[in-house]
């Protein structure tokens, strides 16, 4: 049996994935390269997010290519396909998780990056996991106590 994959959502995630691939491509090449400080573009902070930016262009091409092969460009919903795509659950998990990860970079400036951490990762695991609330209270700790010891300790990055 061939799987069929969903040509609508391949379409259309195509098409986005697509314009954000091209646009970390835009934005890594507007990144300063430091060549003579650092020895080369190869070492140049914004070569790994454009190297990553290609290969996600690539892929999300290939996903569109095979979206309009299978006529995927058809994709105009009809008012009950509309409802009932905004009252689906996944919809609004994903509206919920857009919302903890805009209000952990709108947090980034205002608390420490461990205590914001740890708040946006509780509120993950609080809402989507499966675990109790104390479980995911004692992993969102120790996974924000990790972050700070790796990164400022063995790391040496100072994190805001």
């Amino acid at each position: 049996m061939k799987n069929e994959g969903m040509p609508k959502a391949d379409f259309i995630m195509g098409l986005f994935l697509m314009a954000f691939s091209l646009l970390v491509v835009i934005e890594s090449l507007k990144i300063p390269r430091f060549e003579k400080d650092w020895g080369g573009f190869y070492a140049a902070p914004g070569f790994v997010p454009l190297i990553l930016g290609i290969t996600l262009f690539i892929m999300s091409l290939a996903l569109f290519v095979r979206a309009v092969k299978q006529k995927g460009y058809n994709i105009i919903p009809d008012r009950e396909m509309l409802g009932h795509f905004l009252r689906s659950k996944p919809v609004h998990r994903w509206c919920l998780a857009m919302a903890y990860a805009f209000g952990f970079f709108f947090l980034l400036g205002h608390l420490y990056f461990y205590l914001v951490a740890f708040l946006v990762l509780f509120a993950y695991m609080a809402t989507f996991g499966e675990q109790s609330r104390l479980m995911s209270l004692i992993i969102s700790l120790i996974a924000s106590g990790m972050i700070y010891i790796v990164f400022t300790k063995v790391f040496l990055v100072p994190l805001p």
